[in-house]
């Protein structure tokens, strides 16, 4: 940043009076003396419930680290890789929790016996009422995040175990993907619940189509399944269509392990059509959460849902042209308005599996009458590198081995625009309409000037965009190529959406700790984010009846009383009116990227795409229909529609929302949350009772009382006497009976335990009852001894002798000797169980 001495200065004491004109100029109603200030929470989910159960946009109120927050109506909260409504993401949880009208993630949900709640992480502003409005939301379930070695693969039930002792299916963390459309693997068995594939939770999957269970280079992996899949074939020059794995994970068609090969520094996958399957020995990092799940045959799991999971190898793909490349975006950044660091920055980072990295990249906006996306050009790898030099952007690793990581950094700064150095405050590297301008994939020319200007660089970044997508240079050159997943269904390559979001990644707000200290309360700056003045702007913001006819706003509205297309005079140049180097504020047309064009181009922070307005034909070089097969996007002409140029999409909401009462804080009490009181006791029997001769089978039943009426019993026992804890010999699960037999036992006294809890409790037990048991050994009626060799024999020989005593039982054996003649019998072998001498 250039000449920081004139941005940072002690505020004159006219400087309040002097925003207070120019909010007032701008007809926006001057702040109250108790302004709004930024209020930011994050935490576990303590209570969360819904305004208005029959209001599919809902509003709701979230109790985190002891606030009560208010999720304003139209809210759009994001999950790690989905989006979702209040009301939704409490008509999508679990049978259960639905049945209570609860969220499943709140500690103080009776449905949640986890004893924890979700996460939250809210960006939010306290108005002059004292209320906190959200204006971002992300939920997590859980924050189970592990880095390990895969010891086991289960591929009979589709799923591995990390840090374990290797082939120890016991031992270890076991993690299955939250994967209910089956892309990864096929799910069954231990910790199965009738979920799709085994899903826990499917509001927290993963991404099926932009791939979060990845390779390091973004190749997707799967998991070999013994399960047969039959499918139609849909690949090139193929005719398998039946694929099953060998129990060692060997031979499966649709999930080889040669895409994973093992000097995979050299060799690249051997088919990236399809996945590279999971190895023994990979490292492997995983985030998502954990659950407990007591499947059908009564086993209880206790595992890692991840929905996110990266296996620490950098696999290539075949630079060939029937084979498909893939993409990771690793990290997204664009700074959002109101742009108080007098400079608009963007980050794309990210690794491909073909080399030198080829990725060009388009904004997604969403239009508000048919909520359909729509593409413009955004930055390129390759341009970057033509406009700026060769490896600018595309070789960001060590030299001869980072030729697949990439770094598009663009940096559009005020000041020097202001100064015309460079042109357009950008200098080549750093300039969005410089790598767009020599990317001629982009398919028109005029999209910025020669020379471009201010107000043409951040006409490209302006409104924010919603998500970004990325696709490579083989999708472009050939999308006629098609893979598949585990399943055998047609599945992405070649391409990588990344959603945007304040909390979720992708959006950065104004950092006044980089700044103005005297500002770092100053409130969040909503108003620049065009999903918050507009739900229709955002995936998933109408129903599939349709969007409404006018504009959606959240309400109440999170309201800085600062508007963003002069918020940084009021702030910034207010308090430092020395400085030079505005937002830009001069006239904008564009037929790639306007329909009628702008007054002034600020207001494009503003600005929707009417899907009624054209736009110059092949803008966005994309195929005729707008689609490439296989994408994320649904199907529609990303190119029907441009921004239109009116400026404010539609009257700013109320600066001060009407006060809401602020809802006293429930406490939730630290111990677990039971959705019924503990168990008030459970009795044990046993039959045949004891004592009991060795040799039947003993069965011991446990009967639980509560509220609850369902129970799960864990059996544990050890010898009377014993030192050390009892040993666990049934684990829980929802009966109460357990079988032991006898055979072989040793005669003696035993101490047998239940413990019981309500089902899905995550207490170790919550009522227990113990009694001992003895099992006697029958008396040997005969005993038989045979030495071998037969005598006589030589002195020096080795002479086993073996005895055997009858009835059949549990005997100890002690082996005494004499000369004949001789009084006394010696001890050549004392007792034990051993019979043989």
């Amino acid at each position: 940043m250039m000449e920081p001495e004139k941005r940072i200065r002690i505020r004159p004491k006219w400087g309040i009076r002097f925003a207070a004109v120019l909010l007032i100029a701008a007809g926006w109603i001057p702040m109250a003396e108790a302004a709004p200030v930024n209020a930011n929470a994050g935490g576990e989910i303590e209570r969360f419930t819904l305004d208005n159960t029959a209001d599919p946009w809902s509003g709701a109120k979230m109790q985190v680290g002891g606030v009560v927050v208010i999720l304003p109506r139209n809210l759009l909260m994001d999950l790690p890789a989905n989006r979702l409504s209040p009301k939704q993401f409490f008509d999508q949880a679990p049978a259960e929790c639905v049945a209570l009208g609860e969220s499943g993630v709140a500690k103080g949900d009776a449905c949640n016996r986890s004893g924890v709640g979700g996460f939250a992480t809210i960006t939010a502003n306290r108005n002059d009422a004292g209320n906190i409005i959200a204006g971002d939301v992300l939920i997590h379930k859980g924050v189970a995040d592990v880095l390990g070695v895969v010891t086991y693969i289960d591929y009979n039930d589709g799923y591995f175990r990390i840090g374990g002792a290797v082939g120890d299916p016991s031992t270890g963390t076991m993690v299955r993907l939250n994967d209910p459309r089956a892309r990864h693997t096929i799910q069954r068995g231990l910790g199965c619940a009738g979920g799709p594939n085994c899903s826990a939770d499917p509001r927290f999957a993963l991404d099926p189509d932009n791939y979060t269970n990845a390779f390091a280079t973004g190749y997707p992996y799967c998991i070999p399944s013994t399960v047969e899949r039959t499918f139609t074939q849909i690949l090139a020059g193929e005719t398998v269509t039946r694929s099953q794995a060998a129990a060692d994970g060997s031979g499966d068609y649709l999930c080889p392990l040669p895409n994973n090969p093992v000097n995979f520094l050299t060799d690249p996958a051997d088919d990236s059509r399809r996945f590279g399957a999971l190895r023994i020995g990979d490292s492997v990092s995983v985030q998502g959460n954990l659950e407990t799940i007591a499947g059908a045959d009564g086993r209880v799991a206790t595992f890692v849902s991840a929905h996110s999971s990266i296996i620490e190898k950098p696999i290539q793909t075949k630079d060939n042209v029937s084979q498909p490349d893939y993409v990771f975006l690793r990290r997204e950044s664009i700074d959002a308005p109101a742009w108080y660091n007098q400079r608009a920055r963007t980050l794309n980072f990210g690794f491909t599996t073909l080399a030198p990295s080829d990725v060009l990249f388009w904004s997604i906006h969403y239009d508000p009458v048919t909520n359909t996306p729509h593409e413009f050009p955004y930055d390129s790898v390759q341009g970057c590198d033509a406009a700026a030099g060769v490896g600018i952007c595309s070789l960001q690793g060590l030299a001869g081995t980072g030729n697949r990581i990439f770094q598009i950094a663009d940096d559009v700064d005020f000041h020097l625009a202001a100064l015309n150095s460079p042109p357009g405050g950008a200098t080549a590297a750093g300039s969005p309409c410089r790598h767009i301008n020599a990317e001629p994939r982009f398919g028109a020319a005029g999209l910025c000037g020669a020379i471009p200007t201010l107000a043409e660089e951040m006409a490209v970044l302006m409104p924010t965009p919603r998500a970004l997508q990325a696709r490579t240079g083989r999708k472009l050159a050939h999308p006629e190529l098609r893979a598949v997943d585990v399943s055998g269904n047609e599945t992405t390559w070649g391409q990588y959406l990344f959603p945007l979001g304040i909390n979720l990644g992708g959006i950065s707000l104004q950092a006044f700790a980089e700044i103005d200290l005297n500002l770092v309360n100053t409130p969040n700056l909503f108003e620049g984010i065009p999903w918050n003045l507009d739900r229709r702007l955002s995936p998933g913001g109408c129903l599939p009846a349709g969007c409404e006819a006018t504009p959606q706003p959240l309400d109440p509205f999170p309201a800085s009383g600062l508007d963003p297309r002069t918020a940084f005079r009021d702030l910034v140049l207010a308090r430092n009116p020395a400085s030079i180097g505005d937002v830009p504020r001069t006239p904008y047309a564009n037929a790639n990227y306007s329909a009628s064009g702008y007054d002034n181009v600020i207001h494009r922070v503003f600005g929707y795409v009417d899907p009624n307005q054209p736009r110059r034909s092949g803008a966005a070089g994309l195929t005729t229909s707008g689609q490439f097969p296989g994408d994320a996007l649904p199907d529609a002409d990303v190119l029907s529609g441009n921004f239109n140029g009116t400026g404010a999409l539609a009257p700013f909401p109320p600066l001060n929302p009407a006060a809401q009462p602020i809802a006293a804080v429930t406490p939730v009490a630290l111990v677990c949350a039971q959705a019924n009181s503990p168990v008030a006791g459970v009795t044990l029997t046993a039959s045949p009772q004891s004592p009991l001769a060795g040799g039947p089978a003993v069965a011991f039943t446990a009967s639980a009382t509560g509220a609850s009426g369902a129970f799960e019993y864990q059996f544990l026992g050890r010898r009377a006497g014993s030192t050390g804890p009892l040993s666990i010999v049934r684990p829980y699960s929802p009966s109460a009976t357990w079988s032991w037999g006898t055979a072989g036992i040793p005669g003696g006294t035993y101490e047998i335990q239940v413990q019981a809890r309500n089902a899905g409790s995550a207490a170790p037990f919550e009522a227990t009852q113990t009694m001992t048991y003895t099992v006697t050994t029958p008396s040997a009626a005969t005993v038989t001894l045979t030495p071998s060799p037969a005598g006589p024999q030589p002195p020096g020989t080795l002479v086993t002798f073996t005895a055997n005593a009858t009835p059949a039982g549990a005997f100890e054996y002690q082996f005494t000797g004499r000369k004949i003649g001789d009084l006394v019998f010696s001890v050549g072998q004392s007792y034990s169980n051993l019979n043989a001498w």
